[in-house]
């Protein structure tokens, strides 16, 4: 349990109780005590307290609910480098959330989120970084604490070459490797003297969609002057970093030559990595591609099992493209019933026109074959 006699003046600790408090971790979880914990530090000015004490507002989790206030504490922490506060604020100002809606401020403070990653400060001394990553362990920073243990086993999980450059081996729990902070990774190169090697550790997930909103921005000239390759390039920070929205975005900007070189086969091979991390709009795409034949070689059954995917996961569209397949025999064995059922489902999310496809289809349909394809569409289920 948490002693009694913690000094009020103390920030640092205040914050770390209130996250023991929103857990719920070695106390009874008290949302309002954590508020009120975090409330004592970001009166100090402590920036993660401030970002904590924002997300306690936006959520109304122990307060009320309250964008304004969430906004103001959020730009307390983003004024003090807090990357995720930076993040919140960009949203909050692109979505009007909190105060009057501003493009030009949401795109500020999203690039300033997505370049938290090239930053090259690090620690003065091994003994800085290690007290650094004890002070962000000690806050429940799960991405501190195994940082520290890879230092308890001094190198363990690392491999080093001649050129004295540091690269973080893959460590089994591959979640907590992709949300490792980008701070954590310069800290742990400094503790053993070495260069970060930048490219050999996944960016954070908030950066990632900071530069694909930055991106965006550029895109339909909110805040900005539109500027087709200023998105290419946000888009592309984060699509070689894996992110399947922007690699998705990157594919749409190849395919129609905006910002760069119109090229098939390059929009190709960025929604198929889109694709293959499952992102819906990208397997709908990609199926297409197939279908067509752009900067592929030209494949039905490749494209229906692209449009499947992206179908099963509740995706209109690929619903809609999925019946006509199924209509004509193409790269799937011919079925009414099927046809039918995808475009059923595509109207009952939305597509009047595949509603009306479907009752056009209905028509010629026996009685038998209509009774199957509506219990199909009733037990239908999201995958």
């Amino acid at each position: 349990m948490i002693e009694a006699s913690v000094g009020e003046d103390d920030a640092d600790e205040q914050n770390r109780i209130g996250i023991l408090y929103f857990h719920g971790q070695g106390v009874v979880q008290d949302s309002a005590e954590a508020v009120a914990r975090f409330r004592r530090a970001a009166d100090q000015g402590h920036a993660a307290a401030q970002y904590n004490l924002g997300g306690m507002y936006y959520s109304g989790n122990g307060v009320p609910q309250d964008s304004v206030a969430a906004r103001r504490w959020f730009l307390m922490a983003a004024q003090q480098g807090h990357a995720e506060a930076q993040f919140m604020l960009g949203n909050m100002y692109r979505q009007g959330d909190g105060g009057a809606q501003d493009h030009r401020e949401a795109e500020y403070w999203f690039r300033l989120a997505a370049e938290q990653g090239q930053s090259d400060t690090q620690p003065k001394t091994k003994a800085e970084a290690i007290e650094w990553l004890h002070h962000a362990a000690a806050q429940g920073d799960a991405r501190a604490q195994y940082m520290l243990d890879l230092v308890h086993y001094h190198g363990s999980g690392m491999t080093q070459d001649d050129g004295q450059v540091i690269v973080v081996a893959q460590p089994a729990n591959r979640k907590l490797y992709h949300s490792a902070v980008v701070l954590t990774a310069v800290l742990i190169a400094s503790l053993f003297g070495y260069h970060w090697y930048r490219e050999q550790l996944p960016a954070e997930p908030l950066q990632l969609e900071a530069s694909n909103n930055s991106g965006l921005l550029y895109f339909y000239g909110q805040g900005v002057t539109q500027d087709y390759q200023a998105a290419v390039q946000w888009f592309q920070k984060a699509a070689e970093q894996g992110y399947a929205v922007a690699q998705f975005n990157l594919a749409g900007l190849y395919h129609d030559g905006r910002g760069v070189a119109q090229d098939n086969a390059q929009a190709a091979s960025w929604y198929r990595r889109a694709a293959n991390q499952g992102y819906a709009h990208a397997q709908n795409n990609l199926g297409l591609i197939y279908y067509y034949g752009q900067g592929v070689t030209q494949d039905d059954i490749e494209a229906a099992q692209w449009l499947r995917r992206a179908a099963d996961q509740g995706h209109v569209l690929a619903q809609s493209n999925l019946a006509i397949l199924y209509l004509y025999g193409q790269g799937v064995q011919q079925s009414d019933v099927q046809a039918y059922k995808w475009w059923q489902l595509a109207a009952r999310y939305g597509d009047q026109e595949a509603g009306g496809w479907g009752e056009q289809l209905a028509k010629s349909m026996a009685p038998d074959q209509l009774h199957q394809a509506e219990q199909l569409v009733r037990h239908w289920r999201p995958k």
